[in-house]
């Protein structure tokens, strides 16, 4: 699965292809397999606002990005880009959607993506798969800079469109899981979780506890523009 606004590090395939196989052997069971995926740094931009309000340059920011992350990086024409760190797999995964290489038997467990998401559906298929006994692991053998807004001139940004508050992937996926797991995806700690409860067998169990918690009705789900 690959995003079509990508800019991707040396041999990137074919180094997913050889972790994906070192993992499944690994573990013992279907795997898949992500890069490390990062913000493309557009220096002329600017995003994330500081605590006092005022904006954090792009570029400063896919910096601090990396370094709070231990992403090695490097500067390339004034602009800091990854660098690959050979031989590192971790079993941090998280959500499975901008790019990844999975076999065949991971999807025959975990099943399809859902046909009502759109943009959410990496996050949603990522909670599925630590529901299983698939693992997700990440590569940093390979780094793809995620450029980022190719695609909105698609119609999926369009409120009328899947943008609007029934078709919107934040109101489905609220719907889909619930308020808890929208909280906990947003902050990081969902997935730390999930990959320790799945090592006990309790992933499945806390993913319900917390969509039952966190459950609201459709006409509660309200889309919210990023």
């Amino acid at each position: 699965m690959f995003h079509t606004d990508l800019l991707v590090s040396w041999d990137w395939l074919g180094a997913m292809v050889q972790n994906l196989k070192e993992s499944e052997k690994r573990y013992g069971v279907p795997c898949a397999t992500s890069p490390l995926l990062l913000p493309y740094p557009r220096l002329a931009r600017t995003l994330k606002e500081r605590v006092d309000g005022s904006r954090i340059p792009e570029g400063e920011y896919v910096e601090r990005y990396m370094r709070v992350h231990g992403v090695p990086y490097k500067s390339w024409s004034g602009v800091s880009v990854a660098v690959s760190r050979p031989g590192l797999v971790t079993d941090n995964g998280h959500q499975l959607g901008g790019a990844y290489i999975a076999s065949k038997k991971l999807f025959d467990e975990v099943g399809s993506y859902d046909p009502l998401l759109n943009r959410m559906n990496d996050k949603s298929y990522g909670i599925r798969t630590l529901m299983t006994r698939c693992r997700n692991t990440i590569s940093n053998k390979a780094y793809l800079h995620h450029i980022g807004g190719l695609q909105k001139g698609t119609g999926c940004y369009i409120r009328g469109g899947y943008g609007n508050r029934t078709l919107g992937p934040n109101a489905q996926f609220l719907l889909k899981w619930g308020r808890t797991i929208y909280r906990k995806d947003a902050n990081g700690s969902l997935w730390k979780e999930l990959h320790q409860a799945q090592r006990n067998g309790t992933a499945k169990q806390i993913v319900e506890r917390y969509r039952r918690e966190g459950a609201v009705k459709e006409s509660d789900a309200s889309y919210r523009w990023n």
